[in-house]
């Protein structure tokens, strides 16, 4: 930020001499205040009329001021006078500061150990070591001093300051995020960020892209500006300090002595026609289109991404959801006569079924999906397809990439293109993080580094550079390697706004508030068109959907425990069911053009999942509503769901010593991770990301899987002598099958097991043996423990509780932003930037008057309450049950004229209700003969029931 052509002096209409006859006290306020706003020349005139050999306050001052106007030696020579004359260690930490702007380093480092070193050192001086460390580049020294700091004060900003610049030095923009958003966040509303911190952080954010922080610090420092000029002032006059003559008082709005910062520092949104597509390729891929899929137009930047992956060049799409991502690998899959096939990796199993099911029939017998549901014999002729050339179009899970025999099958197929759809997962942080993805990258690499198409929704910026990070740079380097031409790569990426969707956030006060909204929004978006709800828990779902039906709406529910999920989706598709209330685990390929409105029951986990769940509203281009209902209480929820997900330090020791039992035996060994699941009593993506955990900290290697077992049979004799040396020490001979476990195998023909699959396939395809693995495992190494493995390991799991946290922070922000949702959206994803787009309930008031549906006042609420006991009396237990719907209640409940009428009613509040009519004698209890008690309405409660006025007194 470039200095303002102003003083903080002027703004106060005071000279340095009249700030130099201001009250001691007053006096240091408003020379801390010139410096803690950069005034420094200001300052140091108001000092140099001061007594500052006499106060060791104002030799701080005045070395601060020196310092920060590149006067370093003076600056240090003053603070060793000061020192030698008062000694403290805050003063210590201030010079050890002072010494490294100096750029003396060895001084610097020599003050700020010898602190470390005493008995109880000062929290700060952890921060001068760690920018010491960080600015020489010593990055596990500097990343040493903040976890020590961190350790020392867990809630430390200053630690996460340091930690988010030590990745972004490292080059990983995610976790750098995660820190700075830790900082920004840590004692929200406790304690204000020190004005020097909020000033590194507006900087921090600058750099990482984050508009929505920039924009954040921005108004902090603008109102904290203000608020500190407006007490100086009145300090001033309190002081009876006479302004500058012929001056005149001036307002306390003004800015802040620097001026905007520039906007972030990252890559505006490519303009396509800035992307070369000539008219020929612009032709073929419409032509295409049309005969293929009998698309008569592309939707933008579909010619763009397809145009430059037919050039071989490697792509990273970014597309809003429904924006026609899968047509751009599909169509060139096709389209192109080459032998070349088209792999995508995809993370869903319903995801490439539904890919494939919504292709033109055409196309449909040219395109298979190999994974785990698949019978033996399907696998089989998938297989074979595959092998003949049947399949141009072939998805594949990345846990598949991890089997040797499929890497060798489509080695000999050839691969024209490698797609990786979802990128974001290939993201070790990204939001729906699969540790397969991992191993996305070497795939690529030993399928001979083909271009790659990879597609997303939801990329942030420092997402995109992670992916680019651990995806892109493989073929970089593998065309290094062989003398080739590197790949160019091109990320295309296309606006966020969607102006059809209205976009709205509800804070409701508590459960019952919740369902009220629920019901009366269903029923009034309902009027356009069908709609999903998304619940967090299947019982939610189910409680949901059951509530709708009572209030006569046409709901089901669906989750993962359901049996007939194909049914209810289908259902809903034709419109049979109205609202489908689910987990996420429905939407992901559901391409439903005309639902009218989604409605989140409560804050998802990430802002990437709603925005991927929103977008599944309105693909048809018409008005749909997304509408987010939340309460004070969500992020309490939401923390303690990301803390339960967080791998511990225990969880990843025990999974370390289980592994390490196997592999002390032989190493490498197979691993079974069903057996692990089960001994350690956790899930399987658990143990999966502790197994990625482990490699990343160097403890073990995990190679291809390999099978169980195998069965060998010798097809003809071999010349190499590796094989005819094999063939010898396994006993291999014609017309002999061998049966061996891989290992034992492996121990046998005096071959490592890392490459012995390699080997067998390469055999079998020569016609020198046949080959047939059963079942699969890890295989392992263990390797040697580094010295310092525990500080590593802290490092590791404090990096992932931190990303898990933003998230967190991050979807929190949404709901309660003051700003455009539009615009909250494109700042957080790269979008183009907004301002007032109309369509949220933030720019629009049309949209908020929606959020406030019309359902029974709690007055109507005590009519029913009353009407129901005026038919007949209830025992409290099954008035309840009438007045939610409850189907277990008898048939005359069943048939009462308000059955269900407060289904959106918890049971506790429905409770204070009936206590509140029994408390003011409206209703009465009755002990019945065999001991019951039944609940019965008065005259005064019948008197009630036509009374506005007293309802309205008892509601009140």
């Amino acid at each position: 930020m470039a200095e303002m052509n102003r003083s903080l002096l002027s703004l106060l209409e005071v000279s340095p001499q009249q700030v130099s006859r201001l009250a001691g006290k007053n006096r240091t306020r408003l020379l801390n205040f010139l410096l803690r706003w950069e005034a420094y020349e200001d300052a140091l005139a108001c000092l140099t009329l001061l007594p500052v050999a006499r106060y060791v306050s104002l030799q701080d001052l005045r070395a601060r001021a020196l310092s920060h106007l590149g006067r370093h030696d003076d600056a240090a020579a003053l603070m060793q006078k000061r020192l030698a004359k008062k000694n403290s260690p805050t003063a210590q930490v201030l010079y050890g500061r002072l010494l490294l702007d100096a750029a003396k380093a060895k001084e610097a480092y020599a003050v700020a150990t010898r602190l470390a070193e005493t008995e109880n050192p000062p929290l700060a001086v952890w921060s001068l070591l760690g920018d010491l460390f960080l600015r020489y580049d010593r990055i596990e020294k500097a990343v040493d001093a903040y976890i020590t700091q961190q350790k020392i004060s867990p809630r430390s900003r200053a630690a996460a300051i340091g930690l988010a610049w030590v990745n972004q030095k490292q080059g990983d923009a995610v976790t750098a995020a995660a820190y700075a958003v830790r900082a920004f966040t840590v004692e929200e509303g406790d304690y204000a960020l020190p004005i020097s911190q909020l000033q590194g952080l507006l900087e921090l954010f600058t750099v990482l892209g984050d508009q929505n922080r920039v924009r954040e610090c921005t108004q902090q420092l603008k109102e904290r500006f203000a608020a500190e000029l407006a007490t100086i002032q009145e300090l001033l006059a309190e002081d009876e300090v006479d302004s500058i003559p012929g001056g005149r008082a001036r307002q306390a709005s003004a800015g802040p002595p620097k001026a905007m910062p520039p906007r972030a520092d990252t890559a505006p949104l490519p303009d396509l026609a800035q992307i070369p597509v000539n008219a020929s390729e612009r032709k073929a891929l419409e032509t295409a289109a049309y005969q293929l899929f009998g698309f008569s137009t592309l939707l933008p930047a579909q010619a763009e991404i397809m145009a430059c992956a037919r050039r071989e060049e490697n792509v990273l799409a970014i597309l809003p959801t429904g924006a026609g991502k899968s047509l751009c690998y599909q169509l060139l899959a096709f389209m192109e006569e080459g032998p070349g096939a088209t792999l995508v990796v995809s993370p869903l199993i319903a995801l490439m079924k539904d890919q494939i099911d919504n292709l033109p029939a055409t196309l449909r017998d040219r395109s298979v999906a190999i994974n785990s549901s698949m019978s033996g014999k399907e696998l089989h002729d998938a297989i074979e397809g595959i092998a003949n050339g049947r399949y141009k179009l072939i998805y594949a899970a990345p846990e598949r990439l991890r089997q040797e025999p499929f890497l060798h099958l489509l080695r000999e197929r050839g691969l024209a293109r490698f797609v990786v759809d979802e990128a974001h997962c290939v993201s070790i942080w990204g939001h729906d993080f699969r540790p397969d993805f991992l191993h996305v990258a070497q795939a690529h690499r030993d399928l001979g580094a083909p271009p790659i198409l990879a597609l997303t929704a939801t990329a942030p910026p420092v997402v995109r550079q992670d992916i680019g990070r651990q995806l892109f740079s493989t073929g970089v380097e593998q065309n290094h390697s062989r003398g080739k031409k590197p790949l160019p790569t091109r990320i295309i990426a296309t606006d966020t706004y969607r102006s059809n969707l209205n976009l709205s956030a509800v804070r409701v006060r508590n459960e019952d508030e919740k369902l009220s909204q629920v019901v009366g929004l269903c029923k009034s978006l309902a009027q356009d068109g069908s709609g999903i709800i998304y619940a967090r828990t299947r019982r939610r779902c189910e409680e949901l959907a059951d509530l709708l039906r009572r209030q006569g709406l046409q709901a089901a529910h669906y989750h993962a425990g359901i049996s007939d999920r194909a049914q209810v989706q289908e259902r809903f598709m034709r419109n049979d069911i109205q609202i489908i209330v689910a987990t996420i685990a429905f939407g992901m390929g559901v391409d439903k053009p005309d639902i009218r409105f989604i409605l989140h029951y409560g804050l998802p986990d990430s802002v990437e999942a709603y925005y991927q769940e929103a977008g599944r509203a309105g693909r048809d281009g018409k008005p749909s509503h997304c509408v987010l209902l939340h309460s004070g209480g969500d992020k309490s929820l939401l923390t303690r769901y990301a803390n339960e997900g967080v791998i511990s330090a225990d969880f990843l020791r025990a999974v370390y010593k289980a592994i390490r039992a196997v592999l002390k035996k032989r190493n490498p060994n197979t691993v079974s991770v069903e057996r692990l699941v089960g001994q350690l009593q956790g899930d399987n993506t658990q143990v999966r990301v502790a197994l990625s955990m482990l490699e990343e900290l160097g403890l073990l290697q995990r190679h291809y899987d390999v099978p169980n077992t195998v069965s060998i049979a010798l097809l003809k004799q071999g010349r190499s002598a590796e094989f005819k040396e094999f063939a010898g020490a396994v006993g291999l001979q014609k017309d002999l099958s061998i049966s061996a476990s891989y290992m034992e195998l492996a121990e046998r023909g005096e071959v490592s097991p890392v490459d012995l699959e390699r080997r067998l396939l390469a055999w079998q395809s020569a016609g020198l043996l046949r080959y047939q693995p059963r079942g699969r495992s890890l295989l392992l190494t263990l390797l040697p423990a580094a010295r310092d493995i525990s500080r590593q390991v802290e490092r590791l799991l404090d990096r992932y509780a931190t990303i898990q946290q933003q998230r967190v922070t991050e979807i929190v922000d949404y709901a309660r932003t003051r700003y455009c949702r539009h615009g909250h959206l494109a700042n957080y994803l790269g979008g183009k930037p907004r301002t007032n787009c109309g369509a949220c309930d933030r720019c629009a008031e049309g949209v908020a008057v929606l959020a406030s549906a019309d359902m029974p006042t709690e007055a109507v609420q005590l009519q029913l309450i009353l009407t129901a006991l005026n038919e007949g009396g209830w025992g409290r237990r099954n008035l309840m049950r009438l007045l939610r719907g409850d189907p277990e209640v008898n048939q005359r409940g069943q048939a009462s004229n308000v059955f269900g009428s407060l289904g959106f009613r918890s049971e506790t509040s429905l409770g204070h209700l009936i206590d509140l009519l029994l408390h003011q004698g409206y209703i009465r209890e009755q002990t019945l003969s065999h001991g019951g008690i039944a609940l019965g309405i008065t005259q005064s409660g019948r008197r009630a029931l036509s009374d506005e006025k007293t309802l309205a007194r008892i509601a009140g």
